[in-house]
């Protein structure tokens, strides 16, 4: 699957990544799994997408640049550096795929918030003892207050 993507240029970070991560979305099943180049200005990078085809899963998307991933799902997304946060290239590569994996396996629930339809606030449940612990949230300072409110609760199940 990562075959195609031309591998010049592409820091220590993001080819560990890319190695681990085309092993990992092999093994996914019921879900269209994509990697593609990515668009950010100079610098070189890409984007691999899992987006499931049921309609009360999230989509997952990574993004490879050059001295970070960042892993999203829908709007919360969490960025793992090894210059920032002090660790090595694998442990960083380690710890996006570990979340990867717990986006698609059923162990962790994303609930949306939205005003008008509109995502504003993403907040993360990780499953531990059967029981949903908050892991963290992301949100929008400038929203549709005023919108209409609705909640979703969203679960994948790929393994």
């Amino acid at each position: 699957m990562t075959e195609y993507l031309d591998r010049s240029g592409l820091t220590e970070l993001q080819l560990t990544f890319l190695d681990h991560a085309g092993e990992w979305l092999e093994t996914i099943k019921g879900a269209d799994c994509r990697i593609k180049p990515g668009a950010s200005g100079k610098s070189k990078s890409f984007e691999i997408s899992v987006k499931p085809q049921h309609q009360e899963s999230f989509t997952i998307s990574i993004f490879a640049e050059p001295g970070q991933i960042v892993v999203f799902f829908e709007g919360w997304h969490q960025h793992f550096s090894p210059a920032e946060e002090n660790i090595s290239v694998e442990e960083a590569c380690r710890n996006a795929l570990g979340l990867m994996e717990e986006g698609i396996s059923g162990q962790c629930k994303l609930v949306v918030k939205k005003a008008s339809g509109k995502g504003y606030r993403w907040s993360l449940y990780l499953c531990k003892e059967d029981k949903w612990v908050p892991y963290s949230v992301v949100g929008l300072l400038f929203y549709n207050y005023f919108g209409r409110r609705t909640k979703e609760e969203l679960i994948n199940r790929l393994r």
